[in-house]
Order: C-alpha cells, then structure tokens, then sequence
C-alpha cells in the first residue's frame, strides 16, 4: 500500500493526519478513522461494533484522498456502510488534526435533503432505470425554454412569475421544451401555481407529490445501476485525459442604467481576471473539479476522475478548456454522457451561478442632454457610470461543446 505526499498533504489539510500504524477493521476501536487505499481510496470512522464482532458500522468521512499522479480517483462519500471484518485489508490509521462535527444518515439512500442538495447541486437528479429520464428544476425564462408563447409569456410577467422556478420529468437536454410543463388544464388560461420563488421550494413541492414519486424513483435507479453494473478494471495505461472546448459569451451590465448588451470580442481584453475567476471557484470545488458533482447512479461515477474548467484565447475570442481525467478510456456512449453532464454543469449547475457575478468593472464618463424648453437650448449633464463584465459557459443560440482524447 502507498500513499503519495501529496495525499498526506491534502489529507491534512482536511484535518487528518496518516500514521505509520497499520489496523483491520477486526482490530479497529469505536473512534478510529481509517483510510483504505483501495479503489476508490476512502476513509472511515468506527462509530460502532456489534457484540459478536461479525459486523462493523463506520461512517464514511468526506476526505480529499484522490491522488490524480498515482492513477488514484477521488474518495468523496458520506454515507454509512455496514462490513464483514473478512472483506477489508489492513488501512493506515488517520488521526484528527482538528474536532470534526460528524452527521450519521440512516443509510445509503437519498434522503429528502440528500435529492434536494444533489438537485441543487446539478439542476437535475436521473429517476429511472435506463437514465432517460431527469427530474430537473431551473427557471422559466427564455434562455432555458426554447418555445415560451406570448401568451404564456405576457401571464408569467403578469403573475411575476417570469424568471420564477419550477420541477418537472423529461428526456431533453436545454433548452426545453414547455410541453414538460404542468401548465396545462384550463382553455383560459395556463396554470401557473407549480411556479414558486426559489429552487428549494419547488423541490419541496414536488417532493411531496406522492403521484411523482421522485425519491423513490431516485433511489430504485442508484439501486438498479449500483447492481447492474460491475466495476470496469483500468487498462494498464493507467490514465486518459480529454479536453473539451466550448464557445463563451460575454454580457457588459451598466449598474446604474440602461439594458445589458453582448459583447463576446470585448472579453478578450479581460482573459486574465477570467482566468483568475475560473481558478478560484475550481480551487473552492476542491480537486476533483465538476466531477464531485456526478450521482453515483451515473455512467460516468466510477471512471471519470476529474472535470477541471480553465479558459484559453482563440484568435480574437475566448472559450472554455475543460480537462477530464478518467480512469479508462471512454466509448462513445460514455462521452456523449459526458457532454451532456458538462453541458448541464455549464447552463443550470456551475456555470448558472458563475455567471452571476462579474469578474471584472470599470467607470466611463456618460453624458446626457435635455431641452430646456423654457431656456430654448440644449441642457448637457455628465455622471460616471459603472460596466460590469460577465462570462456565460453556455447560451442558448451557438453552444457546442467538442470532447478530444489527448
């Protein structure tokens, strides 16, 4: 068994260091944390042993032990899995730095909180056993539906409800389409009372919605997967990695007045504070990248690594670079999956709330000009307003995202 310095470092950093000693869990004490080097390499505390010793209870610690150099894939969970001594090997010990509030769920299903942090987290949760079908929340407006009517559109603003969230089950990719709506029922008028303020309110709602079923739908599909699938060995090339790239956009927003416009040629000349922004939100998602987003139900859990988004120039324009670590190179149907993740990382997920924020500002001098009728002339004024800049990864007109092996 080896552990890399480099994984000692990052396991320290999340308050836990490795010691020489060496324990199984037949010889492990209620307390002791545990790190396995396996694949994927994990690591557990001992919060309980039954009397006759033949089942140990740990509860998996969220600790960063993915080690990208030594072909080692990230180690994120915190479920409790029940084990017979027999079946584990000897770990390394980890001893806390620090005290760690440690929360213990009833078992290895979705939990109401659990779907709704992983909906929050993805825009979406897979809910049947071939993933087809996604329950998705995100907001009506005409980015992410492709045909919104006038009619329904001039009800939604009426109503305030434009821009507001809704859930709902479909097959497509964004933008949408509103025939997955629950709108329909009235000759009138369209029905708009599934439409709430927030993204948690609308899982709430749906939640408990016994006709949808959501979470037990969810947590048949991770079952079925979880059984189905057996778990691929890596080729003895250890490691594979893909660049996709991907066109952005750039929006200029005047804080004071007037309308946000496009202007894709002018973010050239703030690649550096995009790059930067880029950096900084990757380092706060931690090592794994996008890829500590993916369910355990997907394809793509056991192989894919690492989605780590960067930028780059392309001539006079700017567009994404996003690498992607894997375990084992992908079939073509594995990376039609993962365009599809990235791309719905890009435009309800990561991407959704990066965009929201400007990574760069900068002040003009504006000048105004009324006509004093009284004075007959011309009357000029000026006032400094001030530009925001923001970067969208994905849009609705000329998205294409490209996947190489590299």
């Amino acid at each position: 068994m080896y552990v890399s310095e480099e994984m000692k470092e990052k396991i320290k950093n999340e308050g836990y260091e490795i010691t020489n000693e060496m324990k199984s869990l037949n010889t492990a004490n209620i307390g002791d944390i545990l790190l396995d080097t396996g694949e994927p390499p994990v690591a557990y505390k001992i919060v309980d042993k039954k009397q006759n010793n033949e089942e140990i209870t740990v509860l998996t610690l969220t600790v960063v032990v993915g080690d990208p150099e030594n072909g080692l894939p990230k180690g994120y969970t915190d479920s409790i899995g029940y084990g017979k001594n027999e079946k584990y090997n000897d770990m390394f010990v980890l001893k806390p730095i620090k005290t760690a509030t440690i929360k213990i769920k009833a078992n290895n299903q979705l939990d109401r909180q659990s779907f709704k942090q992983q909906v929050l987290n993805n825009g979406y949760i897979t809910i049947d056993s071939d993933g087809a079908l996604n329950y998705v929340v995100t907001k009506i407006n005409d980015n992410n539906f492709r045909d919104i009517n006038p009619t329904l559109k001039k009800q939604l603003e009426d109503e305030g409800k434009y821009n507001s969230w809704i859930g709902f089950i479909t097959s497509e990719q964004a933008p949408y389409s509103i025939q997955c709506l629950p709108i329909y029922g009235s000759a009138t008028r369209y029905i708009t009372k599934w439409f709430t303020n927030t993204a948690e309110q609308a899982i709430d709602q749906d939640l408990r919605d016994k006709q949808m079923g959501l979470l037990q739908r969810a947590n048949k599909y991770i079952e079925n997967n979880k059984t189905a699938k057996i778990k691929r060995l890596k080729k003895a090339a250890g490691q594979f990695t893909y660049i996709a790239t991907a066109p952005i956009r750039f929006t200029v927003r005047p804080r004071q007045s007037g309308m946000p416009y496009n202007d894709d040629h002018l973010g050239i000349e703030f690649f550096n504070e995009l790059q930067n922004a880029v950096e900084g939100s990757m380092s706060e998602i931690g090592i794994g990248g996008l890829a500590e987003y993916i369910d355990m139900g997907s394809p793509l859990y056991d192989i894919v690594e690492s989605i780590v988004v960067d930028v780059k120039k392309q001539g006079e324009n700017i567009i994404s670079k996003t690498t992607i670590k894997t375990n084992e190179e992908l079939t073509d149907d594995e990376i039609e999956y993962l365009k599809d993740y990235i791309t719905g990382q890009f435009s309800d997920g990561w991407g959704e709330g990066f965009e929201q924020n400007a990574i760069a500002d900068w002040d003009e001098e504006e000048e105004t000009e009324e006509w004093d009728e009284e004075e007959q002339e011309n009357y000029k004024d000026s006032y400094t307003e001030t530009y925001e800049i923001l970067a969208h990864f994905w849009n609705s007109k000329n998205f294409k995202i490209d996947i190489k092996k590299v």
